[in-house]
């Protein structure tokens, strides 16, 4: 990450403080080191610095081994959180875990996207219409859908890590993030997830703004590669189901 982009320090402002703050620096070249050294000295942050970039992938999942608390909310350095994003995400995530106490899922929210132009869209979690709307949506036909394109109205939107707030033995039990992929790594964990037949909580609210930005592992070439890559890592999925698992598998509740 880089402490010197506009997100780099949102999660010092929540509302809802955070049991812990890790930081991983993956080899940065600016001047985030040193700011982030500064942080970890005053004892707001736990500072993790790598020698070799080596992917957002390996980042999450040094985050994930090293974390204490119960739950994990990524924050990217060139996105920005609304101060009440912990707090609203955690609330609703805790209310569904009431009602629904033996399900695994995964809690993500509505983003702004912001590109180089200025111009803006809303991306919507899995499931949500609306800003307000709260939706459980998951099984293997969402797996399918986000495989394959196979017909699923209810699975269009998205589930960036970004936007997430996750147990972190779920993060656990699905392996982590994928350290051989440079992008898409969010969508492969995502189809795992979904191919155990586990859900996703979509909160329709936006909570995080998110300034697209350029680079060499951004091209259309590499994230086209990276997402074959992630089809190809469920060829077993395919050739148990087959597309005929979009017409009986699957589920969608509303809350």
């Amino acid at each position: 990450m880089s402490a010197e982009q506009p997100g780099g320090t949102t999660q010092l402002n929540q509302s809802w403080a955070p049991k812990e703050i890790i930081v991983v620096d993956d080899a940065s070249t600016d001047n985030s080191a040193k700011l982030l050294c500064n942080y970890a000295e005053r004892g707001d942050i736990k500072y993790i610095g790598l020698n070799t970039n080596a992917g957002v992938a390996n980042a999450r999942n040094i985050i994930i081994e090293a974390a204490e608390a119960e739950y994990i909310a990524f924050f990217d350095d060139d996105d920005i959180s609304d101060v009440k994003r912990l707090e609203r995400v955690l609330a609703e995530t805790r209310r569904v875990e009431y009602i629904h106490p033996n399900l695994s899922f995964i809690s993500h929210t509505s983003r702004r996207q912001i590109d180089k132009y200025g111009s803006t869209r809303i991306e919507k979690p899995m499931g949500c219409v609306g800003d307000n709307n709260i939706v459980i949506i998951g099984g293997k036909r969402l797996a399918m859908y986000t495989l394959s394109g196979y017909p699923y109205t209810s699975g269009i939107g998205a589930c960036a890590t970004c936007c997430q707030m996750v147990k972190v033995e779920t993060y656990k039990l699905l392996g982590g993030f994928d350290k051989n992929l440079r992008r898409c790594e969010d969508v492969d964990l995502a189809i795992r997830h979904a191919v155990n037949g586990e859900y996703f909580l979509g909160i329709g609210e936006t909570l995080v703004m998110q300034k697209i930005t350029e680079g060499q592992e951004k091209t259309a070439e590499v994230v086209g590669q990276c997402m074959l890559q992630v089809v190809e890592k469920q060829n077993m999925f395919f050739a148990q189901n087959g597309n005929t698992i979009a017409l009986r598998c699957g589920s969608m509740v509303n809350i």
